[in-house]
C-alpha cells in the first residue's frame, strides 16, 4: 500500500511541482557552481560558518584546478539561507511547490525521515561521487566516524529498503546537571537517607541509578528561609522523558526492517509502563515516599534551565547550549551521565546487565541532499561539501568555536582534554545516545498525543497503564494508518 504521504511535513505533490518547475542552470555567470544551502544558525554559528565556508571554497578550488569553483550562496556578505530551525520542513514544502528548492538543508533528525518518505531527500550511497568522496567506506563503516545515534537517525529504513539520507552534521542531548552547592548545604539529610535506605548515597557526587536518584531528590527538597526547594524539576514534552524511555529500552514505535511497517503496543509493555510510572513518582511519589518533583511540567512554573540556574530544582535534565549562561552566573554544578537502572529492576525488565548502561536521547540535525541538486547537476559538489563540513578537523574547529558536542568521533578525540569538565560530561553523554521513535509524523506523537496524556498521569488524572491505552490509540489513529 502506497503511504498517504500528503500527511508527512513534505507531500510527494511537492516533489512534482520542484519537477515540473525549470531548475537552475549548473553554472552562474561567473562560470562557479552556486550551492544554495538552508540552515538555522544563529549569529554567532553564522560568523564561524562564514569562516569555514571560505575555507572550503578555497581548499575546494585548489585541490580541484580544473574544475568549476564552489561558493555556498547567501545575503550580502552571509553564506547560506538562514531559516527558522522549526518551520524547515514548512519552508522546504512552500518552495518546493514554487520550483525554488534548495540544494542542502540542515534539519531536524526527527524530520529526515519524512523527506525520506516524500522522496524529496537523495540516498547519498546511491551517488557516483559517494565512493570517491568516501573511499573504501560502506554505509556501515561509516557509522563508525559518528555519535551512532546521530547516524542511525540519518540511515533510515523506507519501504522495506535502508539508504543513507542524511550525513550527521550537529549532536545535542541532555544530561543530568545537579547543583553542586544544594548537595552540600544538603549533606546531612542525604546521608541521612544513606543510611535508611542502605544507598551509597553522597552529598559529592550526582545518583548512578534512578533508585539513588529518587532516595537523593526526597533529600534535596525541603524550604529554607527563602522558598522552597525541589529535588527535580521535569519538563512536560516527550523529548525531555525519551532519557527515561531509552534507560528502560522502551520502544513507542517498533518498524520492521524487513517490511517497513510500523507497529505500537503499549498498554501490555511492561518496560514503557515503568518508565512512565517512573515519571510519575517524581512528582506524585510512590512506595508509600513523597514526590519531589517541582511542576516544572505545570504551565506558569520555573522552566527547568531557569529553575535549575535559580537554585529552585537541585537537579534537571539539560542541554549543553546552557553552559555559558551558567557558567557566567558562577553556578557551582556540576554535569553527570543520566542514571542507570538498578540491577533488580533491570533484571525484573529482562534487561541483559550489559544493557543496563546511561541512555539519552538525540537532538541536533543532519545535512540533507535536496532532489532538486540531481536535477541541476549539482549533487557530486553538494556531497564535496557535506563530507568536508562533516569532517573531524572542520567539526572540531567549528566545536571549539562554539562549546558545542562534535557529531564526528574524531572531533571528539581532537578536544579532548580542551573543555571544561561540565562539557566534558555532555560529551561522555553524547556516546550513550539512542534515536527516537523512527516515524514520520514525530512533532504529532510528541505534542498531539504523549504530552498531553503524559501531564495527566503527573497531574493523577491518569495512571501508567491507562496514559498508554490512549497514548497507543493515538498513534494508531493518528501516525500509523497514514504511514503504514
Amino acid at each position: 500500500m502506497i503511504p498517504r504521504l500528503a500527511a508527512l511535513a513534505v507531500a510527494s505533490a511537492a516533489l512534482a511541482a520542484c519537477r515540473q518547475s525549470e531548475a537552475p542552470p549548473r553554472l552562474g555567470p561567473d562560470g562557479k557552481v552556486h550551492l544554495i544551502y538552508w540552515h538555522s544558525y544563529n549569529q554567532e554559528e553564522q560568523a564561524v560558518f562564514d569562516d569555514l565556508a571560505g575555507r572550503f571554497e578555497r581548499e575546494y578550488a585548489a585541490a580541484n584546478p580544473d574544475a568549476p569553483p564552489i561558493v555556498i550562496d547567501g545575503r550580502g556578505d552571509t553564506r547560506g539561507f538562514a531559516v527558522p530551525f522549526d518551520n524547515m520542513d514548512q519552508q522546504l514544502r512552500t518552495a518546493a511547490e514554487a520550483g525554488e528548492t534548495p540544494d542542502l538543508v540542515r534539519i531536524d533528525y526527527n524530520k529526515i525521515l519524512s523527506l525520506a518518505f516524500g522522496q524529496i531527500a537523495v540516498p547519498l550511497e546511491t551517488l557516483d561521487a559517494f565512493s570517491r568522496l568516501f573511499p573504501g567506506e560502506t554505509r556501515q563503516t561509516l557509522r563508525e566516524r559518528f555519535v551512532g545515534a546521530a547516524y542511525d537517525a540519518c540511515h533510515l529504513w523506507r519501504r522495506g529498503e535502508q539508504h543513507l539520507y542524511a550525513l550527521p552534521e550537529q549532536v545535542t542531548c541532555l544530561a543530568l546537571c545537579w547543583n553542586r552547592a544544594l548537595f552540600r548545604a544538603r549533606r546531612q539529610a542525604i546521608a541521612d537517607e544513606a543510611r535508611r535506605t542502605g544507598l551509597p548515597l553522597s552529598h559529592e557526587r550526582a545518583p548512578q541509578t534512578w533508585e539513588e536518584f529518587e532516595a537523593v531528590g526526597r533529600a534535596l527538597t525541603w524550604t529554607d528561609e527563602r522558598r522552597r526547594r525541589f529535588g527535580f524539576g521535569m519538563r512536560d514534552s516527550l523529548w525531555f522523558a525519551l532519557p527515561i524511555l531509552n534507560v528502560h529500552h522502551a520502544e513507542l514505535i517498533r518498524q520492521d526492517p524487513a517490511t517497513g511497517h510500523f507497529s505500537c503496543d503499549l498498554s501490555s509493555d511492561a518496560r514503557v509502563i515503568a518508565a512512565l510510572d517512573l515519571m510519575r513518582g517524581f512528582y506524585q511519589g510512590r512506595g508509600g515516599h513523597p514526590g519531589f518533583e517541582g511542576g516544572a511540567w505545570s504551565a506558569g512554573a520555573d522552566r527547568t534551565d531557569r529553575g535549575f540556574e535559580t537554585g529552585t530544582y537541585a537537579m534537571v535534565l539539560e542541554g549543553v547550549w546552557n553552559l555559558r549562561r551558567w557558567n557566567d552566573t558562577g553556578l557551582d554544578y556540576g554535569v553527570a551521565l543520566i542514571p542507570r537502572l538498578s540491577s533488580e529492576e533491570a533484571e525484573r525488565l529482562g534487561i541483559a546487565p550489559e544493557d543496563n548502561t546511561s541512555a539519552t536521547n538525540l537532538g541536533g540535525a543532519g545535512l540533507v541532499l535536496i532532489r532538486s541538486a540531481l536535477e541541476r547537476g549539482v549533487a557530486d559538489e553538494a556531497l564535496a561539501f557535506m563530507q568536508w563540513w562533516t569532517s573531524a578537523g572542520t567539526q572540531a574547529e567549528w566545536c571549539r568555536e562554539l562549546g558545542q558536542i562534535p557529531v564526528n568521533l574524531g572531533a571528539q578525540a581532537q578536544l579532548e582534554g580542551q573543555v571544561d569538565e561540565r562539557a566534558a560530561g555532555f560529551l561522555a553523554q553524547s556516546r550513550f545516545a539512542r534515536t527516537g521513535p523512527p516515524v514520520p509524523l514525530y512533532g504529532t506523537l510528541e505534542v498531539t498525543i504523549w504530552n498531553p496524556n503524559m501531564v495527566r498521569v503527573f497531574q493523577g488524572a491518569l495512571s501508567a497503564p491507562e496514559a498508554l491505552a490512549r497514548i497507543e490509540g493515538g498513534i494508531r489513529r493518528d501516525i500509523l494508518t497514514l504511514v503504514n
